[in-house]
């Protein structure tokens, strides 16, 4: 067993609003769909489901199947939003599957559904125009409670949480004009550890990584991934393509990386640090010892191997990488950066194109002392009108579940 060992699967603390969705999907057995603002806990609860279900369930395993809309949501759990086409789909599939013959949605299988619809939309051919879930006639019939998490625990200051849903929406007041022109400022980086710039583009991140790192020079290191799974070759690379580990990882010293697992209270998925030197591992071979910046101060850990998996409803191994669970943080996709939760951010809004990205770049930010924004665009801040239509029923209805 590494030394290095993850906590993914720890126990944590609920909330009072996640307990009550947790009741609702595990005793209550309702259709759910749980949304909320960037930092609410979605993926946490979501995770938190997902065992307890397991649990309830551990007689019949096959009872219960855990799908994602994308390769990248699978591993981080609650990324970009399922097409409605795909739903519809889905349901007349479940109908066929079940045995019985019955005129319930989704052939009376239970539903938990969570997203975030005004984050990046679904992707879709060249032309064809983006078709939510929720326009969906399965949706419809079959979702039968909706709860919005309100709780953001993300971001501490009120002002900034303020500011965030304001620009989910795609609303930009003077305050919050005003507000995001003052972040312009360059961040105060004494430690070294530049602010992890966000990119829409995965070919602008390759660039700006590799001219980084190439301006250190010295010795580089490279850890390759053992990469192995019982999925035919083209599924199984696209499984591992979407891993957050990389297949290869080149660092020097004085790299700046990003953890991209969670491994303690204060180590977790987009901690930054800095790699000091490289060691031997208790099995010999080399790993980097990086000084990351926490919390609580900093914390200087050797990085060892660690192990990514991609299984099946059933608990079959598709596809598994044992990787140094680091990458290059001088810059990362705005993509990847779904879920994180970073001390340091620069965005450039003069390069984002599409709806929903302004949002999930600047909500990345744990507070807004630690955010630079350049080329403030209001044009550049849009929500999917479909979106917020959607939203304002939403609204009502969670507001409607809150009073029963």
């Amino acid at each position: 067993m590494s030394p290095w060992t993850s906590t993914d699967k720890k126990s944590v603390a609920l909330s009072d609003e996640q307990q009550r969705v947790l009741r609702m999907v595990v005793r209550d057995e309702k259709n759910i769909f749980f949304t909320g603002f960037a930092g609410t806990g979605k993926s946490l609860l979501l995770r938190e489901i997902i065992e307890a279900l397991k649990k309830k369930y551990a007689k019949n395993p096959e009872s219960l199947a855990i799908c994602a809309s994308t390769g990248m949501a699978a591993q981080n759990i609650g990324v970009s939003m399922v097409d409605g086409q795909f739903f519809d789909l889905l349901a007349a599939l479940a109908v066929a599957l079940r045995k019985k013959k019955t005129r319930r949605p989704f052939g009376g299988i239970q539903l938990v559904v969570t997203g975030d619809f005004f984050q990046l939309p679904p992707v879709t051919k060249s032309g064809k125009d983006v078709f939510f879930a929720f326009q969906s006639d399965a949706w419809k019939e079959s979702i039968e409670t909706t709860v919005t998490l309100t709780q953001v625990f993300r971001q501490k200051d009120n002002r900034f949480v303020e500011l965030l849903n304001e620009l989910r929406r795609g609303e930009i007041t003077p305050a919050a004009k005003q507000a995001l022109t003052r972040l312009s400022r360059s961040l105060p980086h004494n430690d070294g550890i530049l602010p992890t710039e966000l990119f829409p583009l995965r070919a602008e991140v390759d660039r700006a990584n590799a001219a980084r790192l190439a301006a250190l020079g010295g010795q580089s290191h490279t850890f390759t991934a053992r990469d192995s799974g019982s999925a035919v070759p083209a599924k199984r690379q696209k499984l591992l393509d979407n891993m957050m580990a990389v297949g290869t990882l080149e660092l020097k010293v004085d790299a700046q990386v990003m953890l991209v697992k969670n491994v303690s209270e204060t180590l977790v998925n987009g901690s930054v640090g800095r790699v000091l030197a490289f060691e031997d591992d208790a099995d010999g071979t080399k790993v980097p010892l990086v000084e990351f910046q926490t919390f609580k101060g900093t914390e200087t850990v050797p990085v060892s191997r660690d192990e990514f998996r991609a299984e099946d409803s059933e608990g079959k191994l598709l596809a598994k990488r044992i990787q140094i669970p680091l990458i290059l943080a001088w810059a990362i996709s705005i993509h990847k950066a779904q879920g994180q939760t970073i001390q340091r951010v620069k965005v450039n809004l003069n390069k984002v194109f599409e709806k929903g990205q302004s949002y999930v770049a600047l909500s990345r930010a744990a507070s807004m002392e630690g955010l630079q924004v350049l080329g403030f665009d209001a044009k550049k801040v849009m929500a999917h009108p479909q979106v917020v239509e959607w939203s304002k029923t939403l609204d009502q209805v969670s507001k409607r579940d809150s009073e029963t």
